[in-house]
């Protein structure tokens, strides 16, 4: 938590140096090169700032790595279909959509995030909700038969939780977007 707490918080007052306060260096780096152009003159001597934008560049890369590789195991667990594809292959589907979409939202990537942040945030609230009333409010008493997790006959067919979070979603997130 201290390491995202602490880069989030200098990204924060990089960000608002350069666009709210406006202060010449900053804002014309961003306003050109977006954030790696406000990160490199953020950084002195120019040698160290490149330097740090590659180490920048390789950390996002390891930390996708688990999340592109989990995204197979993911896939599988969608049902006894997914299964025939082995989980390799659904890995290098996901990388391969992956590198597409960023290829082609390169040039509007920050705007991309940015929405993509806000609407995860909506579904993570939403679904944190359905699953708090669930385990509270449906199985307080009777709890999870977790023998049956492989058995799609007997467990529910979920249309009362995609509709919760339909709702949840589309009255509270789309509506509250700006």
């Amino acid at each position: 938590m201290i390491p995202t707490t602490f880069s989030t918080t200098i990204g924060n007052c990089l960000g608002n140096i350069a666009i709210t306060a406006k202060y010449p260096p900053y804002a014309t780096a961003y306003e050109d090169h977006g954030l790696g152009g406000l990160l490199l003159e953020a950084y002195h001597p120019v040698g160290w700032s490149k330097f740090c934008l590659v180490m920048f560049t390789f950390s996002v890369l390891g930390n996708n790595v688990a999340n592109l590789y989990s995204t197979g195991l993911s896939m599988q667990l969608l049902g006894s279909y997914f299964h025939a594809i082995p989980r390799a292959l659904w890995s290098l589907i996901a990388v391969i959509v992956v590198a597409v979409l960023a290829i082609a939202g390169q040039e509007h990537l920050s705007v991309i995030i940015s929405n993509f942040v806000a609407m995860l945030g909506y579904w993570t609230v939403s679904f944190t909700f359905i699953l708090l009333i669930e385990d509270q409010w449906f199985r307080r008493h009777e709890g999870y038969n977790l023998l049956v997790w492989n058995q799609p006959s007997k467990l529910p067919l979920g249309i009362a939780a995609v509709l919760a979070l339909l709702v949840g979603y589309l009255a509270g997130g789309v509506t509250g977007m700006r």
